[in-house]
């Protein structure tokens, strides 16, 4: 019969694994198991496409040279240890804040008898399920194929261990990482001074994590690793130490892969002591300073934005409801943790391909490719609102203040057409307007005014006709609606964004660049594009005004029948 604390432990491994997400403000019916089962199918359909890719050059051509095929293995085992890093990276920072008990956490098992380091191991245990079950997923394809692909002499068994030590010591060195900043900042700071850093940590990690991915120079060859000119750079990128790590498996001789492989197992060994040590110093200190302080949220830090905030309200924002709802959204996206996330998420994403695709153009064609009309540069104002506006209408289903549902419901009127009205001002202020007014500037030094003047201007009638087309059928005041897992395809959507951001992406950009360079077209094209958004509004008001047409505040799935709560 097992032992109380171990009940106890596999008690709370069930609590921490549910507290991985909020399940208070899941609707009733919702599936959050089929949600979690298809992120995890997601990744692991990412790492079959992956797997694919990195092993049909070596299926397809089985005789490659032998120098240019040693340079496409070490670029391909960089690729791939780069990749499960970045998972590990994202899993770290959506998990930054599940890592220390919350304050509800704190308060409910600290007045239970269950012993620290009961409570510390389940925590633990859920933290590490969760990095094996990403990592195994998103690299199972990987770890099964391009070891068998890409041997060429040697031990298959050999090639394996290699494949998935590294890859696994690699994500662990990301885990253990973040672990470590985390602790150390519970001991060197007080708890309000640790909430407010750590946010703006977890947004500058996001950044550099997407950013190092894709800006990283690749390794064209064996010897550029190992070339004493690229000594420096090798030494600060640590996914050239676990390619190190990889060959020294391997039984590559070279005295430079060895030194690598040393700095990744010293760098791995160095973050899991002081992530251990660290998180079970400071736990109890964390679950202390969180209770002591669980009355004391200070109100004296609040946005002040003066003179822009009157502007809006006095030209924009002309019914009280409407301000209402513009200012909740707007306060609640920009001083919660999470939507604030997931917004510079998206925002990253698409600086990370503008400024990738900027810097091969600057390569190739060098510093005179900035003076003329491109796609790498033009893609500014097309490509960020593109991700902004997609941002804000995910996020904005999400509930983060529950507790001002009643408040909109009492003052509802039956009136759904206010309160999206609003809704839709946001996206354009948040989304839109800096954008442009940032880009305008930029091409008008670097076209001229008029060349920039017409970019900007279809860029601005584009974003607006795919702001119409995302709010069309969105009946909800953000952040106050529970949400319904497991209701929305992630497969089918992920699929219909991916298509969507591609068609922007190539189609859109060279037909942007194309209408500029001629007056006439210029005018053509803006008329058929505010044709284009006229038809998009129009049919997102006929959806508004419709017989169903109401705000939602409680979702609801669309296959069950309403039982009342009676069975």
């Amino acid at each position: 019969m097992p032992s109380r604390e171990s009940l106890d432990y596999r008690r709370l491994v069930r609590h921490f694994s549910s507290r991985l997400f909020e399940s208070d403000v899941i609707a009733q019916g919702g599936n959050l198991s089929e949600t979690i089962v298809t992120i995890v199918a997601l990744l692991a359909a990412c790492g079959i496409v992956v797997g694919f890719v990195t092993t049909q050059e070596f299926a397809h051509h089985p005789h490659l040279n032998a120098a240019f095929r040693e340079a496409l293995l070490w670029a391909n085992r960089e690729f791939l240890l780069s990749l499960s890093m970045v998972f590990t990276a994202v899993l770290s920072i959506v998990s930054w804040d599940s890592v220390f008990p919350d304050r509800t956490d704190c308060m409910v098992l600290s007045q239970m008898p269950l012993r620290m380091r009961t409570v510390m191991a389940a925590k633990l245990t859920t933290l590490l399920g969760a990095f094996f079950i990403t990592i195994t997923a998103a690299n199972a394809a990987t770890g099964l194929l391009f070891p068998l692909m890409s041997i060429s002499s040697g031990s298959l068994a050999l090639t394996y261990v290699a494949h998935i030590v590294s890859i696994f010591a690699a994500s662990a060195f990301v885990f253990f990482a973040f672990l470590a900043v985390q602790a150390l900042l519970i001991h060197l700071l007080p708890y309000r001074h640790w909430k407010r850093i750590s946010a703006w940590i977890q947004l500058g990690a996001l950044f550099t994590v997407l950013f190092g991915f894709f800006l990283v120079p690749p390794i064209s060859a064996p010897g550029v690793l190992t070339s004493a000119a690229n000594h420096r750079l090798a030494a600060l990128i640590p996914s050239f130490w676990f390619v190190g790590l990889y060959q020294t498996i391997l039984g590559t001789p070279d005295p430079v892969v060895h030194w690598l492989a040393r700095r990744a197992c010293l760098a791995l060994a160095a973050c899991i002591s002081i992530a251990l040590l660290g998180y079970l110093a400071g736990y109890a200190r964390h679950v202390r300073k969180t209770i002591e302080d669980s009355g004391a949220v200070s109100e004296a830090r609040k946005a002040r934005l003066g003179w822009v905030k009157s502007l809006l309200d006095r030209w924009l924002l002309n019914e009280p409801r409407e301000r209402a709802v513009f200012w909740f959204a707007w306060r609640t996206m920009v001083r919660n943790r999470m939507p604030r996330l997931m917004l510079a998420a998206y925002a990253s994403i698409g600086l990370v391909y503008v400024i990738d695709g900027l810097a091969s153009a600057l390569k190739q064609m060098g510093g005179h490719v900035l003076a003329r009309p491109n796609a790498a540069l033009g893609a500014f104002p097309l490509i960020l609102p593109f991700f902004l506006l997609l941002g804000m209408r995910v996020l904005f289903t999400f509930p983060v203040e529950l507790g001002a549902n009643w408040l909109f419901r009492l003052a509802d009127e039956d009136d759904p057409i206010t309160p999206l009205r609003a809704v839709r001002k946001l996206m354009v202020v948040a989304g839109v307007v800096p954008v442009c007014a940032a880009a305008l500037p930029m091409y008008a030094v670097l076209w001229g005014w008029q060349m920039g003047f017409r970019h900007v201007l279809l860029s601005l009638l584009i974003a607006l006709t795919l702001l119409q087309m995302l709010t069309t059928g969105f009946h909800k005041i953000p952040f106050t609606c529970t949400f319904m897992p497991g209701k929305a395809n992630l497969k089918v959507m992920f699929t219909i964004y991916a298509v969507a951001f591609f068609i922007i992406a190539f189609a859109m950009i060279n037909l942007d660049l194309w209408l500029i360079s001629d007056t006439a077209r210029t005018l053509k094209g803006g008329l058929i594009f505010a044709a284009l958004l006229a038809w998009a509004s129009w049919r997102r008001r006929r959806e508004e005004t419709g017989v169903a047409a109401r705000l939602i505040y409680e979702e609801r799935a669309n296959w069950q029948l309403n039982t009342l709560e009676l069975t």
